[in-house]
């Protein structure tokens, strides 16, 4: 059933496919590599952050850089908003070890984004200054 919703219309309905796969763990994201690696291309950016997470988690044989390339740009904040560079950062986070070609990366990304309310306006930010200190 999941496989099928990774192809259905609504990008909602995709991210939670994507999520259920991520969920089963390691063996059912090795399984569906070459369908999360789609995914990484999907229009959707939620369901392109789910993918590289699950890929960055469990898929060692998906080059890190690959799933970094998705992410990065994702985290920018100035670019994308609030939310959807939370979710890309706490993706690149998730990671792991892998994560660690990237310091360099996310330690340059915008920490606010300008259009954000204030009590959204430090998360950024913070996961930022979190995510170079535990890899630095």
């Amino acid at each position: 059933k999941l496989l099928k919703m990774l192809d259905d219309n609504d990008s909602a309905v995709r991210y939670w496919a994507v999520l259920g796969l991520t969920m089963r763990g390691k063996e059912t994201v090795t399984a569906n590599r070459e369908r999360l690696r789609k995914a990484l291309a999907d229009p959707a950016p939620s369901v392109r952050i789910a993918a590289g997470e699950a890929l960055g988690r469990y898929d060692e044989s998906t080059p890190a850089q690959e799933i970094l390339n998705v992410l990065l740009p994702l985290s920018n904040a100035e670019t994308n908003g609030v939310h959807t560079a939370m979710l890309a950062l706490n993706a690149i986070d998730a990671m792991g070890d892998r994560s660690k070609i990237a310091v360099s990366a996310v330690s340059n990304l915008p920490e606010k984004d300008p259009k954000a309310d204030a009590r959204m306006g430090a998360y950024v930010g913070r996961l930022i200054k979190d995510f170079v200190a535990d890899r630095s």
